[in-house]
Parts: structure tokens; sequence; C-alpha cells
């Protein structure tokens, strides 16, 4: 199984501290040992103390570059029940960016106090960071197959290990008092179940107590009281159309011809946090555009062109064509685009709203409440557009707009 990387964090106490020896940090002064560091006054990095089952993790970023030119060895590691150094005492010692305090007891609330060391001293004592060790834990069954995304080229966000992966179980590195309100893992856009052709898989449902899906459901975010160890379960989708399910770039399939096509087969709209917000179209002449499904990625092209001749960037077709180099990500077309919305979204507009009665309230995939442009001109030079603004009177409907306005911008691509 690949790692997954999160993109939500755990709530997470953050304290700046010293391990330069001979360097009092926190005023910037050198003291006694004689100890002249690189830079006085860099700070060394964050530590973060995450409070797990009868034990604590202080995690730290060491600035590798100052540590290896100062000359630190090792960090002493102290540790007291009472926000009292002088009580403290020294634990362990090591040369890692990370130590955990074990064998603790929970409920208790424990303070720690780091210093860097190296033959010519001791740096000064860093603040006091505290923690509790408490009871439960949140684990999550992910399932045989499951796949999890990774960064690359297009999608980067912070990564932090605030799960602890074994086999197909992740568990969440922080540990919980009894009563407390947890946030049920957010990773249905990060995760997809097992492939049903063609580098499509299932689609993340939900979670829930039971394996098999019987016991109580837990949605993404949602909000859950512990009262003892909770260990929830993925439940996906298991029908074999390909509508709606998690496509080979992680974006969800919304159309599927089903045969080879001059352009394709399938039609897959990129992932949510690849979503262009307020972008525009650009005021520039594209002759022969298609509202067709197939022509996306032709109208894409020419717009680019066009818009390249002219020296300019930055514009919707353009934000689309550079998302994913030969992975050809373009700005759909008006039916494309109609596809997308009614498929994922559940929406579109004939005189009067109507709802796609296979798509859950609210749709999937994210879609913002905002109109989103299509790559798609009309006679008169104006662009065809979709309303997906809540509220709007025209809340579903196709309609052209000035090429100079500012809308959202979600990218397709067909293979």
């Amino acid at each position: 199984m690949k790692r997954l990387f999160w993109l939500t964090a755990v709530p997470l106490f953050f304290l700046l501290f010293s391990c330069y020896n001979g360097v009092d940090w926190f005023s910037g002064t050198e003291t006694s040992s004689g100890f002249k560091p690189f830079g006085v006054g860099t700070q060394p990095g964050t530590l973060l103390v995450i409070e797990k089952n009868k034990s604590i993790e202080l995690n730290w970023i060491r600035d590798q570059l100052t540590d290896t030119l100062s000359g630190t060895d090792h960090y002493e590691i102290w540790m007291s029940t009472s926000d009292d150094r002088a009580k403290a005492s020294l634990i362990d010692k090591t040369s890692e960016k990370y130590y955990d305090a074990t064998s603790l007891e929970n409920g208790q609330r424990y303070y720690f106090w780091i210093r860097g060391v190296n033959e010519q001293g001791k740096s000064s004592f860093s603040d006091a960071v505290s923690g509790t060790p408490n009871d439960y834990t949140v684990s999550y069954c992910c399932g045989s197959g499951t796949y999890f995304l990774e960064p690359d080229d297009m999608v980067s966000y912070p990564v932090t290990d605030d799960f602890m992966t074994v086999g197909e179980t992740l568990t969440d590195k922080k540990a919980y008092p009894a009563g407390s309100s947890v946030a049920v893992a957010d990773i249905a856009d990060y995760m997809r179940g097992t492939e049903i052709r063609d580098g499509i898989h299932q689609r993340f449902v939900s979670w829930n107590t039971a394996r098999d899906g019987s016991g109580t459901e837990y949605k993404a975010a949602s909000q859950v009281v512990l009262n003892s160890n909770l260990e929830l379960y993925a439940i996906y989708t298991t029908d074999d159309s390909v509508l709606r399910k998690v496509g080979p770039e992680w974006g969800l399939i919304f159309y599927d011809a089903g045969s080879e096509q001059s352009w394709g087969r399938y039609l897959e709209a990129a992932p949510v946090f690849s979503e262009f917000r307020g972008k525009m179209w650009g005021v520039v002449d594209v002759p022969g555009t298609s509202g067709t499904i197939g022509s996306g990625a032709a109208n894409t092209a020419a717009i680019v062109s066009v818009l390249n001749d002219k020296g300019v960037s930055g514009f919707a077709a353009q934000l689309c064509d550079e998302m994913g180099g030969e992975l050809k990500w373009f700005l759909p077309s008006k039916d494309e685009l109609a596809e997308l919305i009614w498929v994922l979204h559940g929406v579109k507009f004939e005189g009067s709203v109507i709802y796609n009665p296979d798509v859950q309230q609210g749709g999937i995939g994210g879609l913002s409440s905002a109109s989103y442009w299509s790559s798609s001109l009309d006679d008169a030079g104006k662009a065809w557009c979709q309303e997906l603004t809540e509220g709007a009177a025209d809340y579903g409907a196709q309609y052209s707009a000035d090429l100079s306005g500012s809308r959202n911008v979600r990218a397709v691509r067909a293979f």
C-alpha cells in the first residue's frame, strides 16, 4: 500500500525552541559555554506535540544546514509533571528530529524542555511545552485494494504524519479523552477502491462501524463522541458503472461513450483541489469552436494558441492546458460542461430546475456555488457558461456571457 498523505491537520501545540549550543535562542544572546552558532537568532524548527495513548510524541523540523554548521551533536529531553524546570528530570538523549516519551499515565499532564549539546557545551533550555496522554484512539480500516493519492507535479499540499499505517489500517496518532468530539477523517478525495476497468476505481462513500456497512455510518468530517476506542471501515461503491467513479487521475468520471471514439471513450473531471476560481476567459476572437461532446480539447488548443500569440497568460483555457502536460487537461465544451454538472452535481435547467435522481443532494465532486466557463463560443462571440450559484433564478441553466467576466473553471480530460 502506498503511503497516505493528508490535507487535514490535527490540533497541535507549537513551540520554537533552542537547539544550538551556547546560545539563548529566545534572547538572541550567547551563553557562557562560548559556542558561536551559525547566524545568531536563526530558529531551528517547530516542535509538535501529539498526545497518544500512554505516550507523547515530540516532533521537530530541524534546519539541517544550520544544525550542521553549528555543530549540534544531540538533544536532551527533560520531563516533569509540573511546569517547573527545576523539578524536571533528564529522560533521554537523541540525535533524531523526534522523540516518543512512553509508559506515561493517561490523564496526567507532562511538561517537556529541550536543549542542544555538543562537545563545547549545552544550549539554554527551550520554553516548556506540554501534553496529556489520553485513552481512546480512532482507527480507519481502508480495505484491501485501496489506493491513496500521493503528491506529484499537479497535486501539491502539506504532508504530515498524523496517522500510523499498519497494513490497510490507519490509526490517528492523537489519542482523545472520554467524551471528546472528534472529526472523522475526511479523505474522500484522496482514496479510491478496487478497479472496475480501464484504470477507473470504486469511489469512497463513508465510514462505518461494521466492515459490511451494516453498522453506524459516519460521513467524512462528521463528528463522533468518543467513549471507547473506535474502529471504522471504509465503504465504497460496488456497482459496475463507471459514472461517478474515480478516474486514473483522481477525478470523477462523468461520461462514457460506450466505445472508443476519435477523442477517447471517457471524460474525467479534475479533482476538487485543482479547481480555479474567479478566472477570465480572455477577450479574444477564436473562430470555429464547437459545443459538442468530444470537442473541448480542440477548442482549448485553439483558444490557447490565440492567447499565447497575444503574449498573455493566466486565462481559463491556459490554466487547464498547463495542468498536466501529457495528460491533456482542457476546458470542457458547452455540452461536456452540461454533462459534468448533470452527472456529478445533479442539476440542469429546462424551463425550471431538474434534479438527477441518481445523484445525492448537493452532488459530488465539490463544485462550488458559482458560474462555470465552457470552451464554446456562441455566434455573437460570447462564451457559454453554466450557473450553479445557489439561489440564482436560472440555477442550472446555460447562458452566454461576455468574455471579460470572471467565473470558475473545472478542467476535464479524455482517455
